[in-house]
């Protein structure tokens, strides 16, 4: 049977040795793997892609790839703009809509072309309680509006 003392240092050690690999991680391995997160290109997470939901403050909301990831649209908000992304990007983002008797209109920004679509190609209703899916890829965008509970 171990004596008493060797079981305290057999204890100590892993402790040691734990700490020491976190120090070495945050300090050397963290910089090294963000530098591989891609921040633009064709498989970006965007500049806010960590970033977590924000509520958007006016009554018009405007949409872009430098628009976080996660919006909340209270019922306050009365237009939603989404822009043409820029050629080589992509990005998603997902807008909750909280609606509350009159529902905010969606708009696209195309420039004459027809760079964003409805998923399905029929403009959906919206209604409370949405959450409205956008995802540019490159040179197109698709849109879908998913009820999350009955208007």
């Amino acid at each position: 049977m171990p004596s008493e003392s060797s079981i305290s240092q057999t204890t100590s050690t892993p402790d040691t040795t734990i700490k020491g690999i976190l120090s070495e991680y945050n300090t050397t391995l963290t910089p090294k793997i963000d530098a591989k997160i891609p921040k633009m290109g064709l498989i970006s997470g965007g500049t806010n892609c960590y970033e977590e939901c924000e509520t958007a403050k006016e009554t018009t909301l405007t949409i872009n790839g430098e628009s976080k990831n996660e919006i909340f649209a209270p019922s306050t908000v009365t237009s939603i703009t989404v822009q043409k992304g820029k050629e080589n990007e992509a990005w998603t983002k997902a807008i909750t809509i909280e609606g509350n008797g009159s529902n905010p209109t969606v708009n696209f920004e195309n420039n004459g072309e027809s760079s964003w679509n409805w998923i399905g190609g029929i403009t959906p209703t919206i209604t409370p309680k949405s959450l409205l899916l956008l995802h540019w890829c490159s040179k197109i965008g698709v849109a879908q509006l998913i009820p999350t509970s009955a208007s």
